[in-house]
């Protein structure tokens, strides 16, 4: 689950706006919510599952409000972190427990992700950190 919260300026205080899923309603295994990103545009925002193994896509509408596009399996286990690439055209997804890290084709126009490789063997990635 999602809460999708803004914070008015003048007092501070924060309001609920959407609650809003990240998995399909008929999972009842574990799944916690890990890396939380939007993209540079601002379009997309984009939540990895450590349970449920994917990569909830979501559209942001008018006040921020959003819309779940796709839940792609995210190519491993237990995805715990996701990174775009400099230009948001690829993401990256570590997967601790398969020890693996997954890239991920992003459509600029809709957002949606398409797995390309899964096949980077890297033990128990929990981050991803970019080098300029």
């Amino acid at each position: 689950m999602l809460l999708h919260l803004s914070m008015t300026k003048k007092s501070g205080i924060f309001g609920l706006i959407q609650i809003t899923h990240t998995i399909p309603a008929w999972w009842n295994r574990y799944n916690g919510a890990a890396a939380i990103r939007i993209s540079k545009d601002f379009k997309n925002l984009y939540v990895t599952n450590r349970g449920y193994n994917s990569v909830a896509v979501f559209e942001i509408h008018e006040h921020g409000y959003l819309k779940l596009i796709q839940n792609v399996e995210c190519g491993g286990d237990f995805p715990r972190d996701l990174k775009f690439s400099l230009d948001d055209r690829f993401a990256l997804v570590a997967n601790q427990k398969s020890d693996n890290l997954s890239v991920f084709k992003r459509q600029k126009a809709s957002g949606l992700l398409e797995l390309v490789n899964n096949n980077f063997k890297v033990p128990e990635p929990t981050a991803i950190v970019a080098l300029k």
